[in-house]
């Protein structure tokens, strides 16, 4: 199916003009195109490679992919919660023609469209770049891979998976479990379910944790869990990149706030809200992050320059090519023009190198 696509192009001077910079440095503007790819979806994930590749779900589980959008679920189309990696491949759950059940889908761009379980409770499936998949059913948590089922833990509920091999998963007791395939680590906290953890590549962890009549916001640095801050109530989902950066949100008197935790220690607050709240955030390997507050603006932060996409947005997205996806009234993706790619990975580069140095 092809894609309705609406192309905005933005240059230096207009409102999405981004800048990187590698440390103080600002090394120019960076052109961007906004195109509508899909007049309806939620779910939204961008895929972390250069290609711009997104999954969705409308009545079905959509792929962005090549300038198109193409149904990716048998039908009749009953499918949700789609989950995307770096090589395109997606996975899913649901049932043809049967809305109340389960069952967990991959589809994989060299071989189609595959049932990985048929347990009709088998739901929220993950997928990491080495194409290994995690979920959940009533027999517990569930692992896929090389063509290979077996059993994770016998009970949990909303399983992640890093690019480690790492899988997170909430107890049945609302406690979070990670694994590396030969320990298993219980954390102490008390865990809500549906309320994701993020786990990078190196299985440290980011969650929110129930604590009197509210909540806190932990890291996991792979030896102990580390309360960073009191939660911010609009938006209990921090999320970790691979460097061990943290976003999240807490509360300060009326306001949220929404802060960036460095690896060092280091605490930058992004966006103070007394309003609506914090609504949505994501944040890439080079610490950079977008996110959606007080229903205004769509915000990304590349470095220390910002830029405001008008509207609201849902289901917000940046990946390590500091491409753009969100749901707004349709699916929209933001690119670099092809001209200022290379400014991307030069400051990229240099925001790494500078990190390895500290």
């Amino acid at each position: 199916m092809a894609t309705r696509s609406l192309e905005l192009r933005f240059w230096g001077g207009a409102a999405f003009v981004l800048a990187v910079l590698a440390g103080t440095s600002q090394l120019g503007a960076i052109n961007y195109t906004v195109t509508k790819v899909a007049d309806s979806g939620q779910s939204v994930v961008l895929a972390e490679n250069p290609y711009g590749e997104i999954a969705f779900s409308t009545n079905g589980v959509m792929l962005y992919s090549d300038g198109e959008v193409h149904d990716v679920g048998p039908t009749p189309q009953y499918y949700a919660g789609p989950d995307i990696n770096s090589s395109g491949m997606v996975v899913f759950w649901g049932w043809p023609g049967d809305t109340s059940r389960g069952g967990v889908w991959l589809y994989d761009p060299a071989a189609g469209t595959t049932n990985i379980s048929d347990d009709p409770t088998a739901r929220y499936p993950k997928i990491n770049d080495s194409g290994t998949i995690v979920w959940q059913e009533q027999g517990g948590i569930w692992k896929y891979h090389n063509g290979q089922i077996g059993s994770v833990a016998p009970d949990g509920t909303d399983p992640e998976i890093g690019n480690g091999g790492h899988i997170a998963w909430v107890t049945a007791a609302h406690r979070l479990q990670i694994t590396d395939g030969v320990s298993t680590e219980t954390l102490p906290q008390t865990v809500v379910h549906h309320w994701k953890v993020s786990i990078n590549s190196s299985g440290q962890a980011a969650y929110a944790a129930q604590e009197g009549g509210g909540y806190s916001t932990y890291l996991y640095d792979g030896t102990e869990a580390i309360r960073v801050g009191n939660g911010g109530q609009s938006c209990p989902q921090p999320k970790i990149n691979d460097g061990g950066d943290v976003l999240y949100a807490l509360e300060d008197g009326n306001d949220d706030v929404l802060v960036l935790r460095r690896e060092s220690g280091e605490e930058v607050e992004l966006h103070r809200s007394s309003w609506s709240g914090i609504n949505g955030f994501d944040l890439n390997n080079l610490g950079n992050s977008v996110y959606y507050a007080d229903y205004s603006n769509l915000t990304v932060v590349i470095g220390q320059e910002r830029t405001y996409l008008p509207g609201s947005a849902s289901y917000v997205n940046i990946n390590d090519h500091n491409f753009v996806a969100w749901a707004r009234d349709g699916v929209y993706l933001a690119v670099p023009e092809p001209a200022t790619l290379s400014l991307l990975a030069i400051g990229g580069l240099a925001l790494i190198r500078r990190r390895r140095r500290k």
